[in-house]
């Protein structure tokens, strides 16, 4: 840092060893060092030479003609102060030093005459070299250089602070500080390593700025030449610059219009390019002229020549800027356009921008033309960017020339009679005319969709969904391929009220709409909105005589998180009648004609399937169906349980489970009397819900009941399964053993004996084959008038055809058979498995034995 007496013809330096050194101007030579005299900051008094330099730790008071030290101020042992920049107000009789204390910065105050302590004003921020007296009104100006880089202003004589200047100066610190009171002025450089540097002009009465000048490289030390020129080093002592600080008039660089052809249904606008060489902000004023007539109130930088009287083709339009810099200083320049024709002006619009199939198409096209010129309009039409030969009128039909998932172009050109041409152009999405599909159309900037447009169709998506009759949600899924894209739409009228055919408005998230309000949600691909806005109009809704949803038609609009860009579609689910009979589709096991067995096949999404097969000779089948009955039920088990399912079919409730076709199959648990029962669970899998069909193929009964043959085709779809469980189940029972046929006789004679009076009786059984018989009956004799006795008797037998013989004894009760006519009754019986009987009553004769 440095101090000039001009009166000694001395410059007084202070150098980073402390040193205080005296150079002779004229001679340009080092007259004197005094150590440890100065550091930092120093200042002249030109009236009594004594100079005064900041060390730090000290501020020293030195003759600038002898080199005496003639006072020495320090800082206190044990506090922070660190003095940086020194300032004099040598009518005031005081010395004003920068106190770099990280934890109390401040401005110390000492006096000029001996350095005894004065006073000192805390400061908000860390000052450091950037120190000026303004001595006429007793203001000090102290430059911060730790945060905010204020100037800050201290007024001397309360010794407080009363101001802090925000220099508007982009991050960067005051760091150098030059009073001009001649001027009333404060020159002041701006430093910053990374960003703007420049020099600040203050003016000391307003305290506000009056002049920048940029630099491109970091100002230091500042000093002010008699001449006017500001002079400027550099903080890295590689250059010194002057500055001519005298106010110079703007420079117009160019004036040129936009658009630069303008016709009459435009904003013309003049673009200025000018600078102030002083780098000060300039003012622009506009003047409009048409034809070199003065356009009265045409002042500002546009000029709208649709207003009637500013201009039309082939007139002349002029404008004449003005630039002002801050003294009033100002410069003008002029430039002029001739207004070209204007072409046709165009609005397109299509009748639909998702047609169908059968509809046709409409192009609804408004030409208009600025300078009233007549309009010729002309129409091209394209089918997925190739030109539909012959397609040149307003319309297309798409019955002819569309297909589900084309894009219909239509290019509409408007000429007027002068040559100019506008073209526009619109695009339809050609969708199904029927059936089952779902369309998205998403903006720029939806997240949900990404910008994209998409039809989803059930010839290359799963499309499936759900209304109950009376109900107010619709649901419905749609997932293309293994997951390659998926979707969830979701429609909904307010809670309590069946979804019906109109529009609604005002829709939230469906999941978490209030009363009164309907719902909509659209999300997937792992993409959904957590608050969303929107609108749906349902077009059509009708029920199969099941209660389930047949027909569902809509169109909605989403926007995401309140926001404008939105997610378009429509969705359709078309749901037929369901047809009768069940194929099973290919595979690659043969599936069994005759026997006992369960045979599945699951296809699955990628093109294969999973089939299984299970017979009598490796699983144990254990059916129960009777004849006339409602289910069907059957386990079948593998090994100790190695696979197992279950089988049940059934017919609607309160109906027998006869041959035929059946629709509209539940889960068999949960069938109605106009629904049909199915359930095919196993290996730790069921269904909760279950859609499908199933034919009874074959369906047979034994003359005494037992089930021969039962043959079952199903198909089965699961809760949310994409694809369905296909299979046939076979009982095939061999036909039972016919009924056993009996005769039983009885031999005329037999024996009673005198002993015991047990009497033995015998016969012939007849049997059709090897049967087990049970012979059995009474055997009654009338002993005397007032005598009858009778005896009980059984025996079994085992018959081979054709006949075998039968005995039994009888013991009577009551009595002693004896000789003599008796009377048998018997039966004899057969069970394999039903049973039969054949009965025969005769007299015998017992005869007397032993």
């Amino acid at each position: 840092m440095s101090a000039l007496d001009r009166g000694l013809g001395r410059l007084f330096v202070t150098t980073h060893n402390r040193t205080l050194t005296f150079v002779d101007i004229a001679t340009q030579s080092v007259v004197n060092r005094i150590p440890n005299a100065g550091m930092l900051g120093v200042a002249v008094d030109e009236a009594t030479h004594r100079v005064y330099a900041a060390s730090e730790t000290s501020l020293s008071m030195v003759d600038g003609v002898t080199g005496s030290v003639l006072h020495t101020a320090t800082v206190t042992p044990g506090d922070n102060d660190n003095w940086w920049a020194v300032a004099l107000d040598a009518g005031a009789h005081r010395v004003y030093v920068t106190n770099l204390d990280m934890s109390a910065p401040s401005l110390v105050i000492f006096d000029a005459d001996d350095l005894s302590f004065v006073g000192e004003v805390l400061l908000p921020e860390v000052p450091r070299l950037a120190l000026a007296v303004d001595t006429a009104r007793q203001l000090v100006y102290v430059g911060g250089y730790s945060t905010a880089g204020r100037l800050y202003v201290v007024d001397a004589t309360l010794r407080r602070l009363t101001r802090a200047l925000d220099l508007q100066t982009g991050g960067s610190f005051p760091l150098s500080a030059t009073l001009v009171a001649a001027e009333d002025r404060l020159y002041l450089s701006q430093s910053v390593e990374y960003g703007p540097n420049s020099i600040v002009v203050l003016d000391l009465g307003t305290q506000q700025v009056v002049q920048r000048v940029l630099l491109p490289w970091q100002p230091g030390q500042i000093a002010l030449h008699a001449n006017g020129r500001l002079y400027v080093a550099e903080l890295s002592d590689q250059r010194l610059a002057a500055i001519d600080l005298m106010n110079t008039a703007p420079v117009i660089d160019s004036v040129t219009f936009s658009p630069a052809q303008p016709t009459t249904d435009v904003v013309l606008r003049a673009n200025v390019g000018a600078h102030d060489p002083d780098g000060e902000s300039l003012t622009y004023s506009y003047e409009w002229s048409r034809n070199g007539v003065i356009v009265a109130g045409a002042t500002g930088s546009s000029f709208d020549l649709l207003v009637a009287g500013h201009g039309d083709r082939g007139d002349t339009i002029a404008v004449r800027v003005t630039a002002i810099d801050p003294e009033g200083l100002a410069t003008s320049a002029g430039s002029s356009v001739l207004i070209a024709n204007a072409p046709p002006a165009l609005t397109l619009s299509l009748s639909s921008t998702s047609p169908g199939t059968n509809d046709v198409l409409v192009a609804n096209a408004a030409p208009s033309d600025a300078d009233g010129d007549p309009v010729t309009v002309t129409y091209e039409w394209a089918r997925n960017g190739v030109a539909i030969p012959g397609a040149t009128t307003a319309s297309l039909d798409l019955g002819v020339y569309g297909d589900e998932g084309d894009r219909i172009a239509v290019s509409v050109t408007a000429s007027d009679d002068h040559g100019a041409v506008r073209v526009a152009t619109a695009v339809a999405f050609v969708l199904p005319g029927s059936g089952t599909f779902l369309y998205l159309k998403s903006q720029p900037g939806d997240y949900i969709g990404q910008g994209a447009e998409e039809l989803y169709t059930s010839t290359n998506s799963f499309i499936d969904g759900s209304l109950p009759q009376g109900g107010s949600t619709f649901n419905a899924r749609v997932v293309q391929g293994n997951y390659v894209d998926w979707w969830y739409v979701t429609i909904a009228a307010p809670i309590g009220q069946p979804l019906a055919v109109g529009h609604y408005g005002g829709a939230v998230r469906a999941a978490f709409r209030p009363a009164g309000t309907p719902g909509l949600d659209i999300n997937g691909n792992g993409r959904g909105c957590n608050e969303l806005t929107g609108q749906f109009d349902v077009t059509a809704v009708s029920f199969s005589s099941y209660g389930d949803v047949s027909l569902f038609d809509a169109t909605f609009e989403q926007h995401c998180e309140g926001g404008t860009t939105a997610l378009t579609g429509r969705i359709r689910l078309e749901i037929p009648p369901p047809t009768p009979g069940v194929t099973l589709p290919p595979g690659s096991m043969t599936v069994p004609t005759s026997g006992t067995f369960l045979y599945m096949n699951q296809p699955n999404t990628t093109g294969g399937s999973y089939e299984q097969l299970y017979t009598s000779a490796d699983s144990t089948f254990n059916p129960s169906f009777a004849q006339g009955a409602n289910l069907f039920y059957s386990s079948v088990i593998q090994g100790n349980y190695v696979h197992w399912w279950y089988v049940n079919i059934a017919a609607p409730l309160g109906q027998p489970l006869t041959t035929g076709s059946y629709v509209h199959a539940v889960r068999a648990m949960s069938r109605t009397a106009i629904s049909p029962g199915l359930d095919i669970s196993g290996d730790g899998m069921g269904c909760n819900e279950i859609k499908g069909k199933f034919d009874v193929d074959e369906l047979s009964f034994a003359p005494s009941g037992e089930l021969l043959v039962f043959q079952a085709t199903f198909e089965q779809w699961c809760d949310s399964s994409f694809t369905a469980r296909y299979g046939r189940i076979r009982i095939q029972n061999a036909p039972p053993i016919p009924p056993v046929t009996l005769a039983v006789t009885v031999r005329e004679e037999g024996s009673a004996s005198s002993k015991t009076g047990v009497a033995t009786i015998s016969g012939t059984v007849s049997c059709s084959r090897v049967a087990t018989v049970e012979v059995g009956g009474t055997l009654t004799q009338q002993v005397t008038k007032r005598v009858t006795v009778t005896g009980a008797f059984s025996t079994t037998v085992a018959c081979t055809a054709p006949s075998v013989t039968w005995s039994a004894t009888v013991t009577g009760e009551g009595g002693r058979f004896g000789s003599g006519q008796a009377t048998v009754v018997l039966t004899a019986t057969a069970c394999e498995p039903q049973c039969v009987h054949s009965d025969a009553t005769r007299t015998v004769k017992l005869n007397s034995s032993k």
